[in-house]
């Protein structure tokens, strides 16, 4: 996938930073929070980075949340996006 040019803390690539535990925290709670879905969703990563803080107590970038994003399988509707939306549903 060819990602525009952003900055480190908005870019998935910044999913690498987070230490192996935080990698697994963020994947368990995508994986249990959020579901595939035909429409776009009006959650954005920004705003979904933000339930997973408040459900774990993990701080992470908007970037890193993205990259767990991919990693389970969710690609953006528009990768030139700064806070990507998807085709899910929503967490609550």
């Amino acid at each position: 996938m060819n990602i525009p040019y952003i900055s480190h803390e908005d870019h998935p690539d910044s999913f690498k930073d987070l230490l192996g535990d935080e990698q697994e925290t963020v994947l368990r709670w995508i994986r249990a929070n959020i579901k595939h879905r035909r429409t776009v969703s009006d959650w954005t990563s920004y705003g979904l980075k933000h339930e997973l803080e408040r459900d774990t107590g993990l701080y992470i970038t908007n970037g890193a949340f993205k990259g767990g994003m991919l990693r389970c399988g969710f690609g953006p509707v528009d990768l030139d996006a700064l806070n990507w939306t998807f085709r899910i549903s929503t967490p609550r």
